[in-house]
């Protein structure tokens, strides 16, 4: 059968925390309501959830007296809904001349990761924008998206500018 899942994310030490939630179906407003529930390890908050929706099966008879798990199949992914937050482009980055940003710059340059979301509705949080990704409001309305055209003919121009062999 399929079952639906939301993804929290939340800034963590070194990684990312997450809380998996069931839901019925990929109802943003209904995600929006779970994440205010959601609190990680020294507080942090959800910058962002993603749906899942995995094909599962109960366990069945191994013929033995015994049974077997079925491991679920991830079969659908949404893009990340961050709960509000600001893109900033590579450009962006790059013309603030901060040194304390250079592994930011060099992090998005390698992995060609032309856009990015700053999120400060918990700890600070910076992470890769891409065309899947969306930004929502607090009353799950999508204010922003990855396929918007200006996102798009920035990251088309960018990716025309750096050859991946050459940076």
């Amino acid at each position: 059968m399929k079952q639906h899942y939301v993804e929290f994310c939340s800034p963590g030490s070194f990684f990312n925390e997450s809380s998996i939630k069931r839901i019925d179906s990929w109802d943003i407003e209904k995600a929006v309501d779970l994440s205010a529930d959601i609190k990680e390890r020294h507080g942090a908050t959800p910058f962002g959830f993603k749906f899942i929706t995995k094909l599962e099966h109960q366990p069945i008879p191994d013929g033995e007296g015994g049974t077997l798990e079925v491991k679920p199949k991830i079969i659908e992914q949404s893009g990340m809904h961050f709960l509000g937050g600001t893109i900033e482009t590579y450009d962006d980055v790059v013309n603030r001349n901060d040194p304390k940003e250079s592994i930011l710059q060099s992090n998005m340059r390698c992995n060609r990761w032309w856009l990015v979301i700053i999120n400060t509705n918990s700890y600070k949080s910076c992470q890769p924008f891409s065309e899947k990704d969306c930004i929502i409001n607090t009353m799950g309305k999508i204010i922003r998206s990855g396929t918007d055209k200006d996102l798009k003919e920035y990251v088309d121009q960018k990716n025309k500018e750096h050859d991946p062999y050459m940076d």
